[in-house]
C-alpha cells in the first residue's frame, strides 16, 4: 500500500487531528495572551464571576486542610456577585487541584478546560461506535464536524467552566443510554454518580436530569415499552432514582452542610438578564454556524419520522440500535428516518437547551447554547449522509467543515471574549451595538 493510499484511507483521523492540532497551537496562545497573569493585580478576566478566585481558594484548602475558604463577595476591591458560583464547584475544585502540580492557578484552569474537553471528545467516540454503530470514519467525521463549531473551538481551552458544560451532557448522555440498553446496578450507580456531577457543574444544564424520564415518557406515549427489560413503571423509578432523587439529595446535603444553599437563588439572579428577539436569534444562529441547513434539512426528517411513528404506534424496537440503517427512503416509500433512543434523546436534548434559554434566567448568549454542540452535531453529520451516494456524502461532509472552518477563520481576530476587536463592518452597526460580534461580551 502506497502512503498516498495510507493518507487517502485515514483522511478523516488526519483531518481530526489537524484540527485538534490548529486548536491547540492557536488557541492556547491567543486564550494565554488574553488570561495570563498580568498587572492590576491580574488581567481583566481574572475574576470573571469569581471563578478564578474560586479555583486559588481550593488549593489553599487543599494544600492547608483547616482552610475555610471564604465567602465574602468582596476580594481586593471587586464585588463578587453573591459568590453564586459555590453552589457548583466542581470545575474550580478540579482546576485547583490540577494546580497544586502546574502552580500557576491560570495555566491550572486552561489545563483543566483542556482535559475536559478531550474527554468530551473521547465519549462523543464512544457513542458514535457503541450505540449509532459508526465506522472510525464515521466517528472522525462526526467529531471533525462537532471540534470544528466556532463556539466549541474558541471555548476548548478559556478557563472557566464552559468546556465542561459542553462534556456533561455527552457523558450523562453516554451513561443513560448504557443503562437504558443493560439496567443493572453498577450502570445505575454511574448513572448517579454523572448526574451528581451534573449538578455540581453549571446551574444551567440543570435540566438536563430530565431528559431520561422525558424521553422514557416520550416512549410511552408512542405504544408499548419493549426495549427495555424493566419495563415502563420500573424504569421510570429507576431513572427517577438515579438521574434525579439520588442527584438531589447528594446535592442538598452539599448545600446545607456548607451553608451556600442561597448561592443558587443569587446565581438565577445574577444570570437573569433582558432578552429580545432578535438576539435570542441571533446567537441561536451563531452557536450552529452556516451549517443551519444540514441542522434544518434533518431536524424536519426528524420530526416527520416521529409524527409517522406516533401515529402507527407500533411496538417500540430496539431502541438504540445494533446496525446502522440507511437514511433514505426505499423505493417502498418507507421513512429513511428510524426511531431511536439516542434519536429522541438528541431531540429532547435540543428542545430542553432551545426552552432552557426561552424561558429561565440568564442571557442567550452563545456559551449558554453550548450544551446544544454535540446535538447540533448530530444533526449536521447526518445531514450530509442523507444520500446514498458515497462521494455525495463525503462532498457534504467536507462542505459543512468547510463551513465551519471559514467561520472559524473570521474569528481569528476579534476572538471575543479574547480580543475587543472588530473586523465585522459588513454587519449593521445596530446589529453590533444591541447584540455585540461575534459574541455578546
Amino acid at each position: 500500500m502506497t502512503i498516498r493510499q495510507v493518507l487517502m484511507n485515514n483522511r478523516f483521523f488526519i483531518l481530526f487531528l489537524s484540527l485538534l492540532f490548529t486548536i491547540c497551537c492557536v488557541f492556547f496562545l491567543v486564550i494565554w495572551h488574553k488570561y495570563r497573569w498580568g498587572d492590576a493585580p491580574f488581567t481583566i478576566y481574572a475574576y470573571y464571576d469569581g471563578w478564578f478566585l474560586y479555583a486559588w481558594e481550593f488549593k489553599k484548602s487543599f494544600l492547608h486542610p483547616g482552610y475555610t475558604i471564604f465567602s465574602d463577595p468582596r476580594y481586593h476591591g471587586f464585588e463578587l456577585a453573591d459568590y453564586w458560583h459555590a453552589g457548583c464547584p466542581l470545575y474550580p475544585a478540579i482546576a485547583g487541584a490540577i494546580s497544586i502540580v502546574a502552580g500557576n492557578i491560570i495555566v491550572s484552569m486552561i489545563i483543566t478546560s483542556c482535559l475536559i474537553s478531550l474527554i468530551g471528545v473521547y465519549y462523543i467516540k464512544k457513542i458514535a461506535r457503541e450505540y449509532m454503530n459508526y465506522s472510525d470514519t464515521q466517528s472522525y467525521q462526526l467529531i471533525a464536524i462537532f471540534i470544528s463549531f466556532n463556539v466549541v473551538a474558541e471555548f476548548f481551552y478559556v478557563p472557566l467552566p464552559i468546556s465542561i458544560t459542553v462534556t456533561m451532557p455527552i457523558i450523562n448522555t453516554y451513561y443513560f443510554l448504557r443503562f437504558y440498553d443493560s439496567p443493572t446496578l453498577k450502570n445505575g450507580m454511574l448513572v448517579s454518580l454523572v448526574y451528581t456531577l451534573t449538578l455540581f457543574t453549571r446551574e444551567i444544564i440543570y435540566p438536563f436530569t430530565f431528559i431520561p424520564l422525558a424521553v422514557l415518557i416520550l416512549f410511552r406515549i408512542r405504544g408499548p415499552i419493549q426495549n427495555t427489560r424493566l419495563g415502563f413503571k420500573r424504569m421510570f423509578v429507576a431513572l427517577f432514582l438515579t438521574t434525579i432523587f439520588i442527584p438531589c439529595v447528594i446535592y442538598l446535603i452539599y448545600l446545607l452542610s456548607t451553608g451556600i444553599y442561597a448561592s443558587i437563588l443569587a446565581s438565577w439572579n445574577f444570570l437573569s438578564c433582558e432578552k429580545t428577539v432578535t438576539w435570542f436569534l441571533y446567537s441561536t444562529f451563531n452557536t450552529i454556524t452556516f451549517n443551519w441547513i444540514f441542522v434544518l434539512f434533518y431536524f424536519i426528517a426528524f420530526f416527520l419520522g416521529i409524527v409517522r411513528d406516533f401515529r402507527k404506534r407500533s411496538p417500540l424496537h430496539r431502541g438504540i440500535g445494533n446496525e446502522e440503517r440507511p437514511l433514505v427512503s426505499s423505493a417502498s416509500g418507507q421513512s429513511f428516518l428510524r426511531p431511536r433512543l439516542l434519536d429522541v434523546t438528541n431531540g429532547v436534548w435540543a428542545a430542553m437547551v432551545f426552552l432552557n434559554r426561552l424561558i429561565l434566567p440568564g442571557c442567550p448568549i452563545e456559551a449558554y447554547f453550548l450544551p446544544w454542540s454535540f446535538s447540533f452535531a448530530v444533526y449536521v453529520f447526518k445531514g450530509t449522509q442523507m444520500t446514498n451516494t458515497p462521494r455525495t456524502r463525503e462532498c457534504l461532509f467536507w462542505i459543512a467543515v468547510g463551513a465551519n472552518v471559514i467561520v472559524l477563520a473570521m474569528q481569528i481576530f476579534p476572538f471575543y471574549p479574547f480580543f475587543d476587536s472588530d473586523m465585522s463592518g459588513f454587519i449593521p452597526a445596530w446589529i453590533r451595538e444591541e447584540i455585540g460580534w461575534p459574541f455578546y461580551p
